[in-house]
């Protein structure tokens, strides 16, 4: 599968947070307006060897239900395999996936709730 390239230095990226999985106990941030490789550096830092925010992170695409104009909308999920919520809270991590998609990317990050990510 060929992935995009991050091409815009000043791109809008909008992530809300999501608990999915059989019994909504998965621990989801997702993205929208950020590229596959700009989230892969990111979590890759901030999870680090399993002694970071989580055990391990894993990228996947997803589509939403409400197709616009025929074509549906694309954006990608990050689920987090047992968040270490010792090393830091829910508002930390947001905190420090917010800081580190600054650093790695010129973008400007903002947070929404979940009715109006999926609504944008």
């Amino acid at each position: 599968m060929k992935r995009e390239a991050c091409v815009s230095l000043l791109r809008p990226v909008a992530y809300t947070i999501d608990y999915r999985g059989q019994h909504d106990d998965k621990l989801t941030f997702l993205f929208r307006g950020a590229c596959w490789a700009q989230l892969v550096h990111t979590f890759a830092f901030l999870v680090g060897e399993g002694r970071g925010i989580a055990q391990d992170a894993f990228i996947y695409r997803c589509t939403d239900a409400v197709a616009r104009n025929g074509k549906g909308s694309w954006y990608y999920a990050v689920e987090l395999d047992e968040p270490n919520f010792h090393f830091s809270s829910l508002e930390d991590m947001k905190l420090l996936i917010e800081s580190q998609l600054v650093n790695k990317q010129t973008c400007k990050v903002k947070y929404l709730n979940l009715d109006r990510f999926l609504n944008i």
